[in-house]
């Protein structure tokens, strides 16, 4: 929950919606997960609905692995890490390009910070083609280092990223993958990227066939059964 004069006081000529989102003492329900740090401040972790569960049933929040590659890879603009059912985390890597100032979508031409970042690596780049390119040449590497430093501040294997892809297009508002505050749009990034994403896994465009969850393998056979109903049995008789 929050309060304060930075919290709005609901939807305008929208009082259901309001009531869903406000308590009746005006206290905001962010739905977000938070935790107390160490000098008594609680600290907005994640949204529910953004957490990754892996095959294995243990919960990843992409936001923090999202912001370390962005921090690791200066020619990033966005970033989605994906990992949906899957047994490891990958990433599908947006450049950081210039927008067209008349239809504000993406274009192909790299920022200057980022042109500047491969210049740093000495690959002169100027386009998201051209890096692509070059991604066999060398560019394969620079972005592997900066995924395997993200790697080294993970909390545990689980949570490494094992593989990445580099898009052709940047991720935009106007294209409803970007929303108003700037935060990727998962479900429409996922759904749209879904062959990208299975060929990181797979090797394949189409998706692989659902999977049985790892606890079924612990599911006991009818002979085993048996087995162990006459063992108690004797036990009892024993007793």
């Amino acid at each position: 929950l929050a309060m304060g004069r930075n919290i709005f006081m609901g939807y305008l000529n929208r009082e259901n919606e309001t009531k869903e989102v406000m308590t009746e003492e005006h206290w905001l329900r962010t739905g977000d997960r938070a935790s107390l740090d160490d000098k008594g401040f609680f600290v907005l972790t994640c949204y529910p609905a953004d957490l990754i569960m892996l095959f294995s049933g243990e919960e990843v929040e992409p936001s923090r692995l999202e912001d370390r590659v962005r921090m690791e890879l200066g020619c990033v603009g966005h970033c989605l890490v994906v990992g949906q059912g899957r047994e490891t985390l990958a990433l599908l890597l947006s450049l950081d390009t210039e927008v067209d100032p008349v239809s504000g979508l993406p274009t192909t031409q790299l920022t200057a910070a980022a042109q500047q970042w491969f210049q740093a690596a000495r690959f002169e780049v100027k386009t998201v083609a051209e890096v692509l390119e070059a991604v066999e040449l060398g560019i394969q590497h620079v972005i592997q280092a900066g995924i395997d430093r993200t790697n080294l501040e993970a909390e545990r294997a689980s949570h490494f990223i094992t593989a990445w892809q580099i898009l052709p297009h940047c991720f935009s508002l106007q294209t409803g993958e970007l929303g108003q505050t700037g935060k990727v749009n998962r479900s429409l990034l996922a759904e749209k990227y879904a062959a990208t994403i299975n060929r990181m896994y797979t090797g394949e465009d189409y998706p692989e066939p659902p999977r049985k969850r790892s606890a079924e393998k612990f599911q006991l056979l009818s002979h085993q059964l048996s087995n162990i109903v006459e063992d108690d049995e004797k036990s009892q008789r024993e007793s």
